[in-house]
């Protein structure tokens, strides 16, 4: 091959790969969000739409006529009834497990009872046990896991109790943390309130729940169902109470308040008791030996006599 048609070659393989360059070759705009919503408006404004149609495009497709502060505040108090249903939703789950596991060996309203052998406290189930999938023996000791898990006994109840008031701290915290970054004007004294509050509820919803869960376990032989299905009736009717009739929002507001008032006398004391050092400090400074005898109140006559 001649070297002409070499360097023909050369140059067509040469615009070849130019070609592919420039077909993947990208352009970068950069714009701050400002005068990009002024270049799509611009753009529909170029295909016939009005300014009015551009501008509502341009909201609709970026969806600026929605802010997630307002959907929130919406329907806050709605996700915060369902959010204190949690632990409620969670004793009924085991509500359900326990009936149906009462109900393999018989009915669903089988007793247990308690009863006392060598220091040991066992649950003695009546029914069919070997047709359950859980509690397929007769006794257990009380604070087996299989039964306590199901609210079963007096160590039955109390973790059932304790588990539905930890899981309502958590769930407190978790929710009023999103309303605090949702709501810039919501500081930590807000959280700290509204936490409060729900301590307090959460407290007095364990305290009912116990008491009436004890009540159903102090027959000779009690219904096992009773202890959980108590619990959650307890439950739901606190929740029901005081979303319909308490007004948590000004509860909060009203610890938040008092935080602020006493994290502002708190900031003075500080500032008064500063204030003072530097004076004390001040004065020491200029007469050390003056300070020390006004301080504790000894006359400089007859102390500079004694040191003479």
């Amino acid at each position: 091959m001649s070297q002409s048609a070499n360097r023909w070659l050369i140059r067509q393989a040469q615009r070849e790969r130019v070609n592919q360059l420039n077909n993947k070759q990208k352009t970068l705009v950069h714009m701050n969000a400002s005068e990009f919503v002024d270049y799509a408006v611009f753009s529909q404004m170029r295909r016939g739409k009005t300014e009015q149609q551009a501008i509502e495009w341009v909201e609709k497709h970026l969806h600026l006529d929605k802010n997630p502060n307002q959907d929130w505040q919406q329907h806050r108090s709605r996700f915060q009834f369902y959010s204190s249903l949690t632990p409620i939703g969670l004793d009924a789950a085991a509500l359900t497990a326990l009936a149906q596991e009462m109900k393999r060996s018989g009915r669903v309203f089988s007793k247990y009872r308690i009863k006392r052998h060598r220091g040991a406290e066992y649950v003695i189930f009546d029914g069919y046990s070997g047709l359950r999938q859980d509690l397929k023996g007769t006794r257990y000791l009380a604070n087996n896991p299989k039964v306590v898990s199901m609210g079963i006994g007096q160590a039955g109840i109390k973790e059932v109790v304790k588990g539905g008031f930890i899981v309502s701290i958590f769930i407190s915290a978790g929710f009023h943390g999103i309303d605090q970054l949702m709501d810039d004007s919501k500081t930590w004294h807000y959280f700290v309130g509204a936490v409060a509050v729900d301590v307090g509820i959460a407290v007095l919803a364990s305290g009912l729940a116990w008491k009436t869960a004890t009540f159903a376990t102090g027959a000779t032989a009690a219904i096992a169902i009773a202890p959980l299905f108590a619990i959650v009736v307890v439950g739901t009717v606190v929740s029901l109470g005081v979303y319909f009739f308490v007004d948590t929002q000004t509860l909060a507001s009203s610890i938040t308040n008092l935080l602020i008032t006493v994290e502002y006398n708190l900031k003075n004391k500080v500032s008064e008791f500063n204030s003072r050092t530097g004076f004390v400090e001040r004065e020491y400074k200029l007469d050390p030996i003056g300070f020390l005898h006004r301080l504790f109140g000894i006359p400089q006559s007859g102390a500079r006599t004694f040191a003479s």
